[in-house]
């Protein structure tokens, strides 16, 4: 194994653990527009969830690009785009998740909102670091 490969898995834990603190702030975001425009506003649940990973998306592209993946690659707006699919994907699997989990079983919609995060992790992670940021 060459000494590049060696740091790369050496780095992989540290990486996923910036990745997972961004992924924090940004449920703490989209969990609070959640529940302020859903309790405050009288917005439904799912529109409320929508807007809410709007906004982390737009806060965790720029903190995974410039910390997390250290990527200073000038392509920001492919990056963006990139970033936004793929994310747009996991917002697929995580409204399903808060669906399936608040209709069908019963839980309160906050707490089916944290499982439906946690679900939607491991797409986010794989695919922004391989597609884009090209950290693979």
């Amino acid at each position: 194994m060459n000494v590049m490969v060696k740091v790369k898995l050496f780095l992989f834990p540290v990486q996923f653990v910036k990745f997972c603190i961004v992924g924090s702030i940004g449920a703490v975001i989209h969990l609070g527009v959640l529940y302020c425009l859903t309790e405050f506003f009288s917005i439904w649940y799912m529109v409320s969830a929508t807007l809410g990973f709007t906004a982390a998306v737009v806060n965790n592209f720029i903190l995974n690009k410039y910390w997390t993946f250290q990527n200073r690659a000038p392509e920001i707006p492919r990056q963006f785009v990139t970033f936004f699919v793929i994310n747009v994907i996991s917002l697929g699997i995580n409204l399903s998740v808060l669906h399936i989990l608040t209709e069908y079983v019963g839980m309160w919609y906050m707490a089916a909102q944290v499982v439906a995060i946690l679900v939607a992790l491991s797409n986010n992670y794989l695919s922004n670091k391989k597609f884009t940021f090209n950290d693979w």
